[in-house]
């Protein structure tokens, strides 16, 4: 009896541990792998010179109540900095099992543009709940230093 009993709690000690364990980053895995298709996807639209576009894929699935169009904020950087080439990924970090924050280094031809995508898990996945752009780089000085500076 006393053997089920400890059976029996280990299997659920098991199974509910599952989520936690599924919700944890890879050892090794690339950060770009945590960045969910429909932020490419935006990243795409802006090297088309769309940055509306962009909007539109990276509001994928956020209700309406939360959708704050930025296409203008998108086109002011674009013409300080020039047509959008590619990403570099800065960070990306889960805050917790349902909040993640991702930091993209957005290359573009004169000038590179920190932005900060914060997203949510929802039941059917991720979707933005807020992004920036011009995110001032000091913010990862701190990261920078070696250990004990």
């Amino acid at each position: 009896m006393r053997i089920s009993s400890f059976v029996a709690s280990f299997s659920l000690l098991t199974i509910l541990s599952i989520p936690s364990i599924a919700q944890a980053p890879v050892y090794g895995e690339p950060a770009s792998a945590r960045i969910p298709a429909f932020v490419f996807e935006g990243l795409h639209q802006l090297a088309m010179g769309k940055p509306e576009e962009a909007e539109r894929a990276w509001a994928t699935g956020t209700p309406a109540a939360l959708e704050e169009p930025n296409a203008r904020a998108l086109r002011s950087v674009m013409a300080d900095s020039g047509a959008y080439q590619n990403f570099d990924v800065v960070n990306v970090q889960d805050l917790t099992p349902h909040l993640r924050v991702i930091y993209l280094a957005l290359n573009f031809e004169r000038l590179p543009n920190i932005a900060r995508f914060l997203l949510y898990r929802t039941t059917n996945g991720w979707i933005l709940i807020d992004h920036r752009f011009n995110i001032d780089e000091r913010i990862f000085e701190p990261l920078a230093q070696p250990a004990g500076q």
